[in-house]
């Protein structure tokens, strides 16, 4: 096998991984934003609590598979505590002003980003796959990690899995309607702000997941929560605000570009080159790929 097409199907490969793990996050971070009408600064911490507990836990538990689903636990009391002060917050506003959300999930923001450095201490952190060896993709007999596997089908059968809640169930459509049209919803008698503590939970546990899930191959630090969420941001803007295929859309194309780009350039311009893409992108299409107009 040509080398060079090797490492090229290696590193698209990787990409591949990277723009999973950021569809996950951008499109939990869709829903929150939608629902929330705010955007919510501290949600990528949670994805790094539930990366950091995963990581004490299991040499407790000796079991990484139920570290993570604790650590996953943890990141939705989390979004419980978030969702209750955000709704506290949009209850008391005047006016149809939403700042007051705004600076509480910033100020969460600085407080967690406290707390993550003095627990990480500058160190990069990184467990050990609970999945060992190499797997044969079928790509012109390539070996790959059979956790890096692993992770990108889990990963997209949970997106497939959000994606049904969302459009085929009950759940999905209390949802949608606490998003289009919360007053008319609370006309029938459901509390609106049940439904945005419950997402608020729901989102931080895939943030949860992903985190535990990813950190083995990406590691984690104390500047992974601002760096997660500026990718976030990044996608969301990329695909389109409010569109949550055009996240997973945005966080996916992204993540190639962003690979391919330190294997073709000078790995020092890859994220200039992705902020480059979408900089040009948005100039010409302000709504991102599958956003709505506005107008």
């Amino acid at each position: 096998m040509n080398q060079m097409l090797e490492v090229t199907i290696i590193q698209a490969l990787a990409g591949g991984i990277f723009g999973l793990f950021i569809a996950l996050l951008a499109v939990g971070f869709t829903l929150i934003t939608l629902i929330s009408k705010s955007i919510n600064f501290v949600y990528a911490d949670i994805c790094i609590i539930g990366a950091v507990i995963s990581y004490l836990l299991a040499p407790i538990f000796s079991n990484y598979w139920v570290a993570t689903l604790v650590g996953s636990v943890i990141s939705g009391l989390v979004g419980l505590g978030i969702g209750i002060l955000i709704t506290y917050c949009q209850s008391q506003r005047h006016g149809g002003i939403y700042i007051y959300p705004l600076a509480l999930t910033y100020g969460c923001f600085l407080v967690f980003r406290e707390v993550e450095g003095v627990l990480l201490a500058g160190a990069i952190y990184m467990p050990d796959p609970p999945i060992s060896g190499k797997i044969n993709i079928g790509i012109i007999n390539l070996l790959y990690s059979a956790y890096h596997v692993f992770v990108a089908i889990f990963a997209l059968v949970l997106l497939a899995l959000v994606w049904l809640i969302l459009t085929r169930t009950k759940a999905g459509a209390l949802i949608r309607a606490a998003i289009n049209d919360p007053e008319l919803l609370s006309c029938t008698g459901i509390r609106v702000a049940l439904i945005v503590v419950l997402t608020f939970i729901f989102s931080s546990i895939l943030a949860g997941v992903a985190g535990a899930l990813t950190s083995p191959i990406l590691g984690f630090h104390e500047e992974s929560g601002l760096n997660i969420l500026l990718w976030c941001l990044l996608a969301v803007f990329f695909g389109g605000v409010g569109s949550l295929v055009g996240s997973f859309i945005g966080g996916v194309l992204l993540g190639e570009v962003f690979y391919l780009s330190v294997l073709w350039l000078d790995p020092r311009l890859a994220e200039v080159t992705v902020f480059t893409l979408a900089t040009v992108l948005l100039l010409f299409r302000s709504r991102g790929l599958l956003g709505k107009p506005t107008y």
